[in-house]
């Protein structure tokens, strides 16, 4: 990553933190060490809702991580850093959706579940990203998947119980909609209905059927050559 990408971070100007987002540690020591760094200045700049600044060091933390997985041989030492890598993917869906950037913070929630099924928060992060983009069907699966991890978690329980709520709204919004929809559609077919039998009376009470035709005619006839009978 180059300082250029950012340029205009904080006070409008080069990052505070350009050096670690420019560095290139080139051994596991000095990587696992950037980690670090990243994490404590991470959580300073969402303390401080430096959030812009937040993005870009977690951003640069999965990049390490990430590198560091691809080099590591040791199937238990991946799993300890795709733990490590699930909550970086975690806190910055937390930073994008306070830049309200919902859908990318939605994939980053989906990217720390990936990496750590097991971790609570990315559970979490997903239901209220769900949430925000008023997905609240999977909203909910996501908050009970959290509990379901963390029972005795009362924020979780509270986050299930509205979860369920807006669950709810929307099935009573789906169930009116779908029968208003029904009701409008058997009104427009009775309408129909009533149109085609009505243009069938009047046709037919407009229509001279043909043996009247030759009566009229006839009797039309008759009249210029025969007296009227009284």
């Amino acid at each position: 990553m180059s300082l250029g990408l950012y340029q205009g971070l904080g006070a409008g100007g080069p990052s505070a933190h350009s050096d670690v987002l420019t560095a290139a540690p080139d051994n596991i020591d000095s990587q696992r060490a950037l980690v670090e760094e990243i994490k404590r200045r991470g959580r300073a700049t969402v303390g401080s809702k430096s959030y812009l600044d937040a993005e870009a060091l977690y951003s640069k933390g999965i990049e390490v991580l990430d590198l560091m997985v691809k080099n590591e041989k040791d199937e238990s030492v991946i799993a300890d850093l795709n733990k490590e890598t699930a909550i970086l993917f975690s806190n910055r869906s937390l930073v994008k959706m306070q830049l309200g950037k919902i859908t990318e913070a939605l994939e980053d929630a989906d990217a720390a579940v990936e990496r750590d099924p097991s971790y609570v928060k990315a559970h979490w992060r997903q239901g209220q990203a769900f949430t925000a983009c008023g997905q609240n069907f999977e909203a909910l699966k996501s908050f009970e998947k959290a509990l379901e991890l963390e029972p005795e978690n009362k924020a979780l329980r509270k986050e299930v119980a509205a979860a369920k709520d807006r669950k709810e709204q929307e099935e009573k919004l789906m169930a009116d909609a779908a029968e208003k929809a029904k009701a409008e559609g058997a009104a427009s077919d009775s309408h129909n209905d009533r149109d085609v039998v009505m243009k069938d009376a009047s046709e037919s009470t407009n229509a001279t059927p043909t043996s009247a035709k030759t009566a009229i005619k006839n009797a039309t006839s008759d009249s210029k050559t025969k007296p009227v009978s009284v």
